[in-house]
């Protein structure tokens, strides 16, 4: 229990993106306690916290989304996200 409250505590950033419905069912099937799927429209956003150390963690996990996803806010994960698809970018680029 102290473990939970603590790293809820530790998580001061805040996320919003949001998702396709077939982004939704891969939510579904790899989400994190962190994460809540919400519904707001007949669209579907992801939110969120967590701790500014975990940014390239995240920004990884949401590449598992293909095109499926468009991350809102905050700019420096949509900057870490982009940052991630252009060294994979880098790759294949001669």
């Amino acid at each position: 229990m102290i473990y939970q409250i603590q790293k809820k505590q530790d998580r001061t950033a805040h996320f919003r993106v949001k998702v396709s419905e077939e982004g939704k069912d891969y939510f579904l099937k790899r989400k994190f306690s962190s994460m809540s799927l919400i519904t707001e429209k007949n669209d579907y956003f992801i939110v969120g916290d967590y701790n500014p150390s975990e940014l390239h963690f995240l920004a990884s996990y949401f590449l598992g989304f293909g095109e499926n996803i468009e991350i809102l806010k905050p700019e420096s994960l949509k900057r870490a996200y982009l940052k991630c698809l252009n060294r994979i970018l880098k790759k294949y680029q001669a």
